[in-house]
Order: C-alpha cells, then sequence, then structure tokens
C-alpha cells in the first residue's frame, strides 16, 4: 500500500480548499502514516466537514479516541455552518485546523430550511433536496486506507454488501423490519433511488493528468469501514468482516455518571419525584414548532403537575406557558448529565441517532416522536428493545395520544425494566466501540489494504449477483419438467463437562484436553461400533480416485447422520447419564451443529427460557441457555437458511463445493443447486423429545434460538461473506503459535530436520490414510522425492509395506503442530483439511494443497493468499506436474514471502479467536437469548425474501406502462398519418 503523510506545514493552501469540497454524505476517515514519532503510533488525519452537531460529536470522538490510544491525530474541519465553529468538540486532540468557507460555501451552509419538517408531511424522498444541495459540495481524498461512513447505506456502495431492502428499512425510511408489501416496494424504490440515482458529482484528481476517479473503487479499497451503527441495538443484519460497527463510540456511560449538574438543574430536578426532558435536537427548534404543536404539549403538561418537565426551548417568547408551574425552559440544556441522572424519569426526543445512543445505553423510556431523516428508522429500531413509545409528528396535536404516552412512560414500570436491561447489555457487549476502533484502526494501518478481505461478488454484474440469470434457467427447466472449545473457556476459569458419546474407538485414548477434568465418556454399543468402523473401512478409501462432485458426500453424510440418530436412540433407552448431568445447573451447552442429536440432549438436560417453544417438549428444570458451537463448514447452507439468513449461494462457495469464489455460470448454477439439494434431501431425522409427551423438536427453531453461534472459520483467510452479529468467527481458536514455537520436537525429528538444508513434511489426514493410496500415487511421489537428494521428506504413512528412499523418512504418527512451527520445515504437502490450513496459515507455511473431499476443495482455494499451490488430487500420478508444481512451491521465495505475511496478519489480527469466544460465550450466558439478534427475515418466505413479489410488480407495472407508451406512440403516429394523407388528397 502507498502510505501518504501529511504534515500540517506542508499543507498548500490550494489543497485545503479542495479538501473542503469533499461529499458529506460520505465522511471520510483517512491514516496518514510515515515513519512513527515512536513505537506503535500512528498519523491519522480525520476529516469533519462542520455542518451537523451529532456528526461533529460523533467524529470528535473518534478523534480523541485515537489520541488517548497514543497516536498522533490532526482534525480538519472545514467550516458550513458557523455556529458549530465555537463549540467545543474535541477533548485531548490538539491539532485542530479550522477552515473558513467562502461565500459559496457559506451560502450553502445557510440555505438549511428544516422548521418545514414541522409543517410538512414527511417520507423517504423528502430528503432529496437535502441531498442534492450536500452534492454541490463534492470533492476527493486520495489514499484512503480507514473509511468511516456515518450510516449503513453508504457500506452497501463502498462493499457491496447484501442490499436487503425486503427485511431491512435504508437510513431514511419510515419503516421497520416488519413491512408489508407496500412498504417494501417503496423501501426498494428508496434504495435504487438514493443508490444509484443520486450519486457524488465526476471528480478529477487534484493533479495534473486530472483523470476521473472511479469513487466506489477507491473507497472500496480501504481495510476498514466503520459506520456508527451498534448491532445489540440496530436492526440484525448481514456484514462482512471490513465492516466494523462502532455505534455508541460518543457515549461515555461512566464520564457521564459523574458529571455534575448545576445548582440550577439540581434544584429543578428535587422539585418532584418525576421529572421529563424535551429535546428535539440542535436542527429541529422547538421554537419553530406550530402553536398548536406548542399549546397541545402544554396541555399534557399541566395534566401531570406530579412530574417536573425541563423542555429545550430556543427563544425567550413564552407568553403560551406563562401559567404553567412544573415547566422550565432552557435554551440549552446538558443532556448527557440529564440522562445520566437517576431523578430523570423519561425522555421526549426526537430520535437523532446521537439522543438514541445516549439514552440507549444510560436505560431511560423514552418517547419518540421522528420529525425526518433517519430519525424515522432509528424511532422503529429503538422500539424493538420495548422501552420506548413511537408517536409520529402529527400526533403532538392529539391531546388524547400524547396524553396517554406520557402517563404510560411515567407509570407502567416496564418501561423502564426494558431501559435498564438494554443498558445492561450495551454497557456488557463483548467488545466496546472504543476497543473496535483503536485495534482495527492500528491493523489497517499496519497491513494498508487487505485484498482478502474484498468480496469478489463486488466485481459481478447486477444480474450475476442478483441470481437473475440462475432464477431464470432454473423457471425454464422447471417450465420444460411441467410440460412432459472448549480450551479457551476452561482457562479462563470456568467450569466445563465434555460429554463424548464414542463412536469411533481409539480416539478416547489421544489426550484432546490440558485443563479440562471433568470428562463423560458414553460407550457405544454393537450397532454404533459397527457404523464406526465403516469410518476406517472401503467408505473414504474411495475418495482417493472417485471423481469429485458437489454431491460427492451425501453418501458420507448420511453415514454420519445415522450416527448421531443412533446416539440419540442410545441415549433415550437409557437415560441414566442425562439425569445425572441434570443436577449441574448447567449455563450453556456447546456443540457442533453437525452432531444435530445435541439438541435432543439440550431439550432434556436443561431448562430453555423459550416462552413461545412449545412443540419442543422441553420440560423446564432450571433457567439456561445454548450457544451453538460449528467446529467446521459443513450444513453451513441450510443451517443458515433455517437458524440465521438465506446463504448468499450464487457468490459465496458452499462448504462441500470445489468452486472459489469467482464462479463461472455453470459453477453458480451447480453452487446453487447444492446448496438447495443438501437442506432438503440431507435433512436429519426427525426428534421427539425424551420424555412424555414426546413433541417432535423443530431443530431449526431450536437452533435459531441460540444467542451466539460460533463459525470455525477466519475472516482474514477464508472468502468473504455476509455474516450476522450473533454468528462469531473464531476460526484458529486451536492453534497457539506461541505454544507451538515453544515445544519441542522429539529427538528422532530434531535429528531428521537438521539432516539436510530443506525439510518437508507430507500428510494427508487422520481419515483419509497415506496407506490407501493408490499404487500409482505412491510410485510417482517416490519419484519425485528422490529427484531431490537434496531435501529431506517427512510421510506420515501408517503402514510399513513400503519401498523407502535415502531421503524419505517414514513416521505412523507425527506431532504436526510442533513440526509445522519449526523454522526448519520449509514446505507442508497436505490433503488441505481445515485443522491444518489454519495450522500452515498461522505458522506461515508454503504448502501444495491436494484436496481428496468434503469441505477440503473449499479449504484450497483459499490458496488465493498465494501462499500455497493447488494441484487436483489426480496430479500425483503426473510426475512432470507435481515435480514442477512441488520445486516451484519449494523454490520460488514469493510463496514464503506471502504465508509470512499471511500468518502476520492472523498473529495480530486485531481481535483474538480465544477473545471472541470468551467474551461471546460469558455474553450468551449472561443474557440467554437476544431477540434484538435474530433478523426477521428469518421468517419470512422466499418471495417475500427475495422480493419476487415486489420485482414481479414493477415488471408488470413496466410492461402496462410501455403498452400505454406505445398505444399512444401509435396513435399518434396514425393520427399524423391520415393528417397528412388529407394534405395530399386536397392537394
Amino acid at each position: 500500500m502507498t502510505i501518504k503523510m501529511v504534515r500540517k506545514d506542508n499543507i498548500k493552501v490550494q489543497k485545503v480548499i479542495e479538501l473542503i469540497e469533499m461529499h458529506l454524505n460520505l465522511l471520510f476517515f483517512s491514516i496518514l502514516s510515515s515513519f512513527p514519532v515512536f513505537t506503535f503510533s500512528y498519523n491519522y488525519l480525520v476529516f469533519c466537514p462542520l455542518f451537523a452537531h451529532s456528526h461533529h460529536k460523533f467524529l470528535a470522538k473518534i478523534a480523541d479516541t485515537l489520541t488517548d490510544a497514543g497516536h498522533n491525530v490532526t482534525f480538519l474541519a472545514p467550516i458550513i455552518v458557523k455556529e458549530y465553529e465555537h463549540i467545543k468538540y474535541l477533548e485531548t486532540t490538539k491539532d485542530i485546523i479550522y477552515i473558513q468557507p467562502d461565500e459559496n460555501l457559506k451560502q450553502i451552509g445557510d440555505s438549511a430550511d428544516y422548521a418545514s419538517f414541522w409543517k410538512d408531511d414527511f417520507g423517504m424522498f423528502s430528503m432529496l433536496p437535502a441531498i442534492e444541495n450536500n452534492s454541490r459540495v463534492s470533492g476527493h481524498q486520495d489514499n484512503i486506507p480507514i473509511l468511516l461512513d456515518d450510516s449503513y447505506d453508504g457500506t452497501e456502495q463502498i462493499n457491496r454488501e447484501p442490499v436487503s431492502p425486503s427485511f431491512l428499512p435504508i437510513s431514511v425510511s419510515p419503516f421497520g423490519d416488519q413491512m408489508t408489501f407496500k412498504e417494501r416496494l417503496l423501501n426498494t424504490l428508496g434504495d435504487f433511488t438514493f443508490t444509484h440515482i443520486f450519486k457524488p458529482p465526476v471528480l478529477k484528481s487534484l493533479k495534473y493528468p486530472y483523470n476521473d476517479l472511479d469513487i466506489n473503487e477507491i473507497q472500496s479499497k480501504a481495510p476498514f469501514v466503520f459506520f456508527n451503527s451498534n448491532p445489540f441495538l440496530d436492526f440484525p443484519r448481514p456484514t462482512l468482516t471490513k465492516t466494523i460497527a462502532i455505534g455508541g463510540i460518543s457515549v461515555n456511560v461512566t464520564q457521564m455518571r459523574l458529571e455534575k449538574l448545576s445548582s440550577e438543574y439540581d434544584q429543578i430536578m428535587s422539585q418532584r419525584k418525576k421529572n421529563v426532558l424535551i429535546s428535539f435536537g440542535s436542527m429541529l427548534r422547538s421554537c419553530e414548532m406550530p402553536d398548536e404543536y406548542k399549546n397541545m404539549i402544554i396541555r399534557v403538561v399541566e395534566q401531570h403537575p406530579e412530574a417536573t418537565f425541563i423542555w429545550k426551548y430556543e427563544s425567550e417568547d413564552l407568553d403560551f406557558a406563562k401559567n404553567v408551574k412544573n415547566l422550565h425552559f432552557s435554551k440549552w440544556v446538558p443532556q448527557t448529565a440529564l440522562l445520566a441522572d437517576s431523578r430523570l424519569s423519561a425522555f421526549i426526543t426526537h430520535a437523532g441517532l446521537g439522543s438514541v445512543n445516549e439514552l440507549s445505553y444510560l436505560g431511560k423510556p423514552a418517547i419518540l416522536i421522528p420529525i425526518f431523516a433517519d430519525q424515522l428508522r432509528n424511532a422503529k429500531m429503538l422500539a424493538r428493545h420495548n422501552g420506548s413509545i413511537t408517536l409520529e409528528r402529527r400526533d403532538l396535536g392529539n391531546f388524547e395520544r400524547l396524553e396517554k404516552a406520557v402517563d404510560s412512560i411515567l407509570n407502567d414500570e416496564s418501561y423502564q425494566k426494558y431501559a435498564n436491561r438494554l443498558a445492561h447489555q450495551l454497557e456488557s457487549q463483548p467488545f466496546s466501540p472504543h476497543d473496535l476502533l483503536v485495534k482495527y484502526a492500528e491493523y489497517g494501518a499496519k497491513f494498508g489494504e487487505l485484498p482478502s478481505l474484498d468480496p469478489y461478488y463486488r466485481k459481478m454484474s447486477f444480474f450475476s449477483f442478483y441470481m437473475i440469470d440462475i432464477f431464470l434457467f432454473l423457471f425454464f427447466v422447471l417450465i420444460s419438467i411441467v410440460s412432459v472449545l472448549t480450551f479457551s473457556i476452561t482457562h479462563s476459569g470456568h467450569n466445563v463437562t465434555f460429554l463424548a458419546p464414542i463412536i469411533v474407538e481409539g480416539y478416547e485414548n489421544i489426550k484432546y484436553w490440558k485443563h479440562t477434568t471433568d470428562i463423560i465418556y458414553i460407550q457405544p454399543d454393537e450397532k454404533l461400533k459397527e457404523l464406526g468402523k465403516v469410518i476406517k473401512s472401503v467408505e473414504f478409501t474411495k475418495y482417493w480416485t472417485e471423481e469429485l462432485t458437489v454431491f460427492s458426500m451425501i453418501s458420507s453424510i448420511k453415514l454420519f447422520q445415522k450416527m448421531f440418530f443412533k446416539i440419540y436412540e442410545n441415549f433415550k433407552k437409557d437415560l441414566r447419564v442425562l439425569d445425572s448431568l441434570k443436577t449441574r445447573k448447567f449455563d450453556a451447552i456447546i456443540y457442533e451443529v453437525f452432531a444435530f442429536n445435541a439438541i435432543g440432549t439440550k431439550c432434556f438436560v436443561m431448562s430453555i427460557t423459550f416462552e413461545n417453544f412449545s412443540n419442543s417438549g422441553i420440560s423446564r428444570y432450571q433457567n439456561i441457555v445454548s450457544s451453538l458451537f460449528r467446529h467446521s463448514q459443513l450444513f453451513t447452507e441450510q443451517f443458515y437458511w433455517g437458524a440465521i439468513f438465506t446463504s448468499y449461494t450464487v457468490r459465496i462457495t458452499g462448504s462441500l463445493s470445489p468452486f472459489g469464489d469467482k464462479m463461472t455460470f455453470e459453477e453458480r448454477l451447480m453452487n446453487t443447486l447444492c446448496s438447495f439439494i443438501y437442506g432438503v434431501l440431507l435433512r436429519p431425522p426427525t426428534m421427539s423429545s425424551y420424555k412424555s409427551p414426546y413433541h417432535t423438536i423443530d431443530l431449526n427453531e431450536a437452533e435459531s434460538r441460540a444467542p451466539f453461534v460460533f463459525l470455525n472459520s477466519n475472516p482474514y483467510l477464508d472468502f468473504p461473506r455476509p455474516t450476522l452479529t450473533k454468528t462469531v468467527q473464531i476460526g484458529g481458536i486451536t492453534v497457539n503459535r506461541t505454544q507451538m514455537k515453544q515445544e519441542k520436537l522429539p529427538l528422532e525429528f530434531d535429528k531428521i530436520l537438521e539432516i539436510r538444508q530443506k525439510t518437508v513434511l507430507i500428510s494427508f489426514g487422520t481419515i483419509m490414510l497415506s496407506k490407501d493410496t493408490p499404487e500409482d500415487y505412491k510410485i510417482n511421489i517416490l519419484k519425485v522425492i528422490e529427484s531431490f537428494p537434496n531435501v529431506t521428506f517427512i510421510w506420515k504413512y501408517e503402514s510399513d509395506t513400503f519401498e523407502k528412499a535415502k531421503n524419505l523418512k517414514k513416521s505412523i504418527f507425527i506431532q504436526m503442530d510442533s513440526s509445522n512451527s519449526d523454522s526448519r520445515l520449509h514446505v507442508f504437502i497436505t490433503h488441505a483439511g481445515l485443522g491444518s490450513v489454519n495450522e500452515l496459515s498461522y505458522m506461515g507455511k508454503p504448502a501444495l494443497l491436494v484436496p481428496l473431499y468434503a469441505d477440503q476443495l473449499r479449504n484450497a482455494k483459499m490458496e488465493r493468499h498465494k501462499g500455497a499451490v493447488l494441484i487436483d488430487k489426480k496430479d500425483l500420478a503426473n510426475f512432470e506436474s507435481l515435480r514442477n508444481t512441488f520445486a516451484d512451491v519449494l523454490n520460488n521465495q514469493s510463496y514464503k514471502k506471502n504465508a509470512e505475511l499471511l500468518a502476520r496478519q492472523l498473529e495480530l489480527q486485531p481481535i483474538t479467536p480465544q477473545e471472541l469466544l470468551l467474551k461471546h460465550a460469558t455474553f450468551g450466558v449472561e443474557f440467554g437469548e437476544l431477540p434484538s439478534l435474530d433478523p426477521y427475515s428469518r421468517q419470512m418466505s422466499f418471495f417475500t425474501f427475495f422480493m419476487i413479489d415486489v420485482y414481479l410488480f414493477l415488471f408488470c407495472s413496466f410492461v402496462v406502462l410501455f403498452y400505454i407508451l406505445f398505444v399512444v406512440v401509435r396513435f399518434l403516429f396514425c393520427w399524423v398519418f391520415r393528417q397528412q394523407k388529407l394534405k395530399q388528397k386536397n392537394i
């Protein structure tokens, strides 16, 4: 990455003036890094045009947070609205540059008319004049390593994140996540209008040769996008790893609670037992409110003499309320100090995002009266948490509705209860916005552009991205057919019981734990033993030679399903072990979703606080929460469809797919069909509860109620994909790089690694055994080994009956972690199992990947990091191909360089997998089920989720309009033709 340094004394006047023109809908936060002033210190430029109070407060907090973390921050503030120049937004950041506006810019700042929003009906498209006005102030800053966006809609354009107007209201939408057809239609049209019609003006570079700037492409290269949203408060939505939600960063609860009110306000708050704050923000002035609304508020205030009302009112003309004793006016109020005061009972607000964040963090019940812009969406967002009441602006003129709302918020204790619960969740969230900003900003400064986090589907066409070509193809085909964890949690001091029903005998003798001691093995019956033996028989050896397709694993998956269902049946016959577990009062259960039988165990052993979970037949013994742990990518598609959200199969390769993220039409078609077929044909068997009345267990519903899903995937290694907040990626948690480097190899292997300058490890895992390799593969591998006499090869081989070579050492067992961590090991030839891929990636080892079956094909495609080479297993029989590829990996230093870069990125990732697991598991145990993280889209039908009804309506409307236009044009043409004919006859 090219990192540009800008020094205060080098900024030219022309450059500064041009910076004023930055597009206001997208606020950029730029890291400009040079030689650090001291270790781990970076130079940051925060660009903040002064045009709105809440925006300035947010960006100022960004600057102060980075300054407090020891970095050098320059705050560049082109002035648009003069009144904000004299407000102190910054506390610790001292390098501040204000740029005075010229006459044109000043005129733009003064032209804003917000008073009209008090009277005019507001819709999504009411903001278009304001957006057009802002577009007049536009420009560009190049080389932007970090991008800061104030709303989510901008990230859709930058990252090509999933646009989901079927269940996600856009930033200026008056709707919530549960929308009618009409609302979804308007939301879709609004999204299209704001995304595709109102684009920034065309810009050119500031220096010769003045090239046109592709703003979307430049912005997409930012390593991270920070946006002002909190996932525990906002609507659930899928986001990419590079999208970091830091909403609430401007709220310092501890500091706010320490603020002392002035004696004037302290006396006011002590006059009565209840107090209410009324404020409509800094843009919408209460004094410009229609008299009808003012008088109605006065009437309601008079109805509650037991409460004191404090109204932020910007005028001294108070004759309309001169006789009201329990009302105090003030042109300015210490809002945060009042909200932090326990004597404040409620807050009547316009639902600006800043105010919503503050009242949410401080646990205050609220009456939300949104007026314009994102306030309508914010009100719907907070209402989901049941601690607020939402009114329309017109309700300010309706005494009954306004009075009922004020009476309820003051006297119904449930609002305070829910507000306190939300505040507790926000205060206890696994990672604070402050920590997220600092860690990801520093990571972005260190590594710059991160192509591995940039999804390929951002480059896809509209038709490919939305699967229109796939759906059309499938539609015509259909018509044709019709017509004819443990480690991290235990290490942190929690009590863990490890319940392990044995399927494959022998694994119980391997030590997998270091700290967990409470281990319960369940011995298999004869039938389960037989199923376990199949795994070590020919069932998996066939994959050495069988042609792999997306459907190759169906028989093996069905075998696993038989095993897990047999465990369920065995438990049902003998409940003694499960009965003994009840007494331990577990707080959470962690299991693989693949092992669906764990749901039955959870239902029996644990009491679950699912009030509407009637069809599962769960006995309620104690208070419990469930956490899901997913070991691999297996069953991702159907799990995401049933429990989380629909999978984006056309853009993201399936868990058992042999394709990467760059797919042809045929591959995207197969990927889509595979996802559907796996979801339908490989559904787990039906299970019922272990005890009477034996209700059928709804697996999808049970799994979806887990507060978090832990996925064995690392976003810096895997393909970029959208995930929900409840999906926590902890891939690499089994790799302890520091510990692995400290482990000593057995003396035998230490001597082997000293024989030659270069050493290569060969291992195909524990299920696919090297001894079952076809003979022609073995012979050819041996020839390749012999052709490199200066290289030592160590081969994990499970038999002694094999021809030897001078530079080949065989071993039935190899200590993989310590071998991979040894600097003397140069290349790893592996089957691309997820565990092996994680280990070699963390240890920075170049690799030759030979995927054989299951998710190995997908894992191998992750060689896009350019530290490994992927070959087909058939190439194991091709001497020239195998030798040339191996020689390239062994001797080309670029593989080592790229592998080490990836290892460094994984080692320094902002938040470690261990931290993610521990903090989210603890949070899940404390709060249990989290409905606020469960997207409404999960309950939508296929047609509504994919907006097929909306698109059909738009298509039919277009056809009708086209037909009307055609008829009109034809009529006019005929009329003109007749007129010409008449003229000719008259002549």
